[in-house]
């Protein structure tokens, strides 16, 4: 998915002085409500993000990522009808651009379409131009464990981490995968180089306490569900954490 240009405070304050001059041309006018509705979708304001890329759309119904702007705001409202239509605007714009099929892959997982989540992602995936190939192999693996096609599941996760090994989504849903198996031993050795990749990461630190109490290695799973506590005290995995520490005393 294409990042939406951040615009400085500096940038933000001129464009609402200058406004938009009489005469200026409609392509510079649909730039100017592009920025507008791209920095709202940034601030998480995507109502306001909304109007300004309808207008964008009204100046200019060419442009690819004012679709693809439409489509991230709608999807961001749950309109996933509309939010498809867009993406495949914007995707037939582009003459087939991997990143639409990766946006579309998405969608679909939102709207529990499985079957076309994962041929979307895969269409990203083996495309050799897509800039992020590792994103849609994961994407292609959750929509394959949904449907559960475990074996799929397993090598689109592998492939991704085989691409990037730093990508932690891989390795976070490759423990997921690993744990509903039955396989807490594999599980528990993904999610541990999740958290090693992101040390930070509440979840993962929790689903790694899961997978060592599943495996009978009370210390480490001690040991994580601790780590879950200290990070996010307030949350719900460290609540659940307590009350498992509690078990295991």
């Amino acid at each position: 998915m294409k990042r939406f240009l951040l615009i400085s405070m500096c940038l933000f304050g001129a464009l609402l002085s200058a406004c938009v001059p009489a005469g200026k041309s409609p392509t510079k006018n649909a730039d100017y409500h592009y920025l507008m509705g791209s920095s709202y979708l940034e601030e998480g304001r995507p109502t306001m993000a909304l109007q300004e890329f309808l207008i964008a759309e009204k100046l200019d119904d060419q442009r690819i990522e004012i679709h693809s702007g439409l489509a991230q705001a709608y999807m961001s409202k749950r309109a996933y009808d509309l939010a498809e239509k867009h993406y495949l605007k914007a995707l037939k714009l582009s003459g087939g651009e991997p990143e639409y099929h990766n946006n579309l892959g998405a969608l679909y997982l939102s709207m529990e379409r499985y079957e076309d989540s994962a041929a979307s992602f895969q269409t990203a995936a083996e495309n050799l131009l897509f800039l992020i190939p590792e994103v849609a192999w994961t994407g292609l693996g959750f929509a394959n464990f949904q449907m559960n096609n475990y074996p799929a599941a397993e090598r689109a996760y592998k492939r991704a981490a085989e691409i990037n090994p730093g990508y932690v989504q891989s390795f976070f849903r490759l423990g997921e995968l690993y744990y509903t198996q039955d396989r807490p031993v594999e599980a528990a050795e993904a999610f541990s180089t999740a958290v090693k990749l992101v040390p930070n990461f509440v979840d993962g630190h929790y689903r790694l306490g899961l997978a060592h109490m599943k495996a009978r290695n009370t210390d480490q799973a001690r040991q994580a569900f601790l780590e879950v506590v200290r990070l996010s005290p307030e949350s719900e995995q460290a609540r659940l954490a307590t009350s498992y520490l509690k078990i295991l005393q």
